[in-house]
């Protein structure tokens, strides 16, 4: 570069377009070094299972299925994952596979579609949280199930007038004939 003092103009006569544009290849070689990839198609496959298959489709598919119909449900579910899930589920892939970006930045092709990226990472926070406290009540539920005395055996004061909680030792046994077993829960008894 050069200046002339006169009328004080700078002169880029120096650097040309082929020098701009290896210099455009050499970032962009740097950036495919840092990028890392699988080692195989297996390794990509089971982290797609792992991001897809997770608590709520383990646990709460089942009740839903159940809830709503079995049969009915299932064929009506695999339909509209085969004709909307699955093809979404690929784009997003492939989108975020092409413009190797995160989906806050992938979303921004779009204009229109600027919002999904955000309101993705939202819902997965949700979702974590929501997953969190059905974990630490597994927790709490497996280690109170180590102490000696399980908790739930016995009725606190709080449960046994708000939900009628009966132990085995206040429950009156006599109420109950050899055919009827004891509902300790509801305080009554019940044809067996």
């Amino acid at each position: 570069y050069s200046k002339d003092a006169s009328n004080g103009s700078v002169s880029l006569s120096n650097i040309s377009y082929a020098d701009s544009e290896s210099q455009l290849q050499q970032d962009t070689a740097n950036d495919e070094d840092d990028r890392g990839q699988w080692g195989n198609k297996a390794e990509f496959v089971l982290s797609c299972i792992g991001l897809s298959v997770g608590l709520g489709n383990v646990w709460r598919f089942p009740y839903l299925a159940y809830e709503h119909g079995g049969a009915a449900f299932l064929i009506a579910y695999i339909i509209l994952q085969l004709l909307i899930g699955k093809p979404m589920y690929f784009m997003e892939l492939v989108m975020g596979q092409y413009s190797g970006s995160g989906p806050t930045k992938v979303w921004r092709m779009n204009p229109a579609a600027k919002g999904v990226g955000i309101s993705m990472c939202i819902i997965s926070v949700i979702v974590a949280i929501y997953y969190n406290i059905i974990m630490a009540y597994t927790l709490l539920f497996f280690f109170s199930s180590m102490q000696a005395t399980l908790p739930w055996t016995q009725c606190a004061e709080e449960w046994v007038t708000a939900y009628n909680c009966v132990t085995t030792r206040s429950m009156s046994l006599s109420k109950c004939t050899d055919n009827i077993t004891t509902n300790f829960m509801m305080g009554s008894c019940s044809c067996t």
